[in-house]
């Protein structure tokens, strides 16, 4: 075992998938919590404003604005304040979906620790920003994810949205979803970047997710046996929480 890491058996993530598909260590590791980075300023920003769309769209939008008044970031309240609420579909906030890729089955997973209720042997956790039914002109739900940085990928690329919008066509019984990255400028402009995802895209992502979850579950039980994980260091590597310890990176 590397200092610094700690063997956990913990729920695969569908954001987590091409990081699992690169690297075998972190199918079975994770950084100890002495070593966890402490929570930052852009952290906290991104939870906020994330806070305040929930809100928004859960309370109405006085509330949210009642609510971003009450911090401390000017710049962060003046970024709200711009954000045409309007734009934003009615719909259902923060909805947790544990996906099981080996029966093709999901369910809707409600609490504020919900991740806690999957079982991890067979199912893969993922939470959606935004689920908005279908209205006029805009046949089918609407799943999206908000994002505070760049966000080059196309909605249907991103496996997070992909994970989620099979378990929503799976839980829901759909023939489709849109999916949707949408990115929140400083300005307070939403950009919509929004993609179809149907039954066909669903099951092709399934596939890829059983794959990445049987290869999780052999990599965990050979290191049960004493093997040791091997470090691949990839493309993915940008935001893994174990490369501040990562043999591949020294």
């Amino acid at each position: 075992m590397i200092d610094g890491l700690v063997r956990r058996n913990f729920v695969v993530c569908s954001r987590d998938i091409a990081r699992l598909e690169q690297c075998p260590a972190t199918r079975v590791y994770r950084l100890d919590k002495k070593l966890e980075e402490k929570p930052h300023a852009g952290l906290f920003w991104g939870i906020i404003l994330h806070r305040f769309l929930q809100y928004a769209t859960e309370r109405g939008p006085e509330a949210a604005r009642a609510y971003i008044a009450t911090k401390k970031w000017k710049e962060l309240i003046k970024l709200c304040l711009a954000i045409d609420l309007d734009a934003i579909p009615p719909g259902q906030c923060e909805i947790g979906y544990a996906h099981n890729p080996f029966d093709g089955t999901a369910r809707p997973i409600f609490g504020a620790f919900g991740v806690n209720q999957l079982n991890p042997v067979n199912e893969q956790w993922g939470q959606a920003d935004l689920l908005a039914d279908p209205r006029p002109g805009k046949p089918r739900y609407l799943l999206a994810d908000y994002k505070t940085g760049v966000a080059d990928e196309e909605p249907i690329e991103n496996t997070q949205l992909l994970g989620l919008g099979t378990s929503a066509i799976r839980a829901l019984g759909l023939d489709a979803i849109d999916v949707a990255l949408v990115r929140v400028f400083a300005s307070g402009q939403l950009e919509w970047r929004t993609q179809t995802l149907t039954r066909e895209g669903a099951g092709i992502w399934e596939n890829r997710a059983r794959r990445v979850h049987v290869l999780v579950l052999q990599e965990r039980r050979k290191a049960d046996k004493g093997q040791r994980s091997e470090f691949v260091r990839g493309s993915k590597c940008e935001y893994c929480d174990l490369r501040k310890v990562c043999p591949a990176w020294r």
